[in-house]
């Protein structure tokens, strides 16, 4: 088991949900600009040329954007696999999605007590 301080994995999910924040806000940020663009074609009566290489290069740039989004969904993973063994498996630093062990605890007692039987 490793053996990991409180204040080192509250660091690492107080930055973690930092980085993911910010990802988002990136996400956020150039659909605002498509938009933005998008409304500025008809305005400036742009050519479709032009402005399809201009909405091209940012739905590629979004795509990079939201592909990394899915690589710090699997570093989270990685994260609460090596949380679960180690000394902070106890710990909930109320992350989403992320029950607090005294509720993970009563989530399985329930199951376990409404197990459908299976027969043959």
């Amino acid at each position: 088991m490793l053996n990991i301080q409180d204040n080192i994995g509250c660091l690492v999910a107080s930055e973690t949900q930092g980085a993911l924040r910010a990802i988002d806000n990136a996400i956020l940020s150039e659909l605002r600009l498509c938009t933005s663009l998008v409304e500025a074609f008809e305005e400036a009566n742009l050519s479709v040329g032009p402005s399809q290489k201009l909405l091209q290069s940012l739905a590629n740039g979004l795509n990079h954007i939201v592909a990394g989004r899915g690589e710090m969904a699997q570093t989270v993973r990685t994260l609460t696999a090596i949380k679960a063994g180690s000394s902070l498996k106890e710990t909930s630093y109320n992350c989403p999605g992320e029950m607090p062990p005294l509720l993970v605890e009563q989530e399985a007692a329930k199951s376990a007590a409404c197990a459908v039987p299976s027969f043959g």
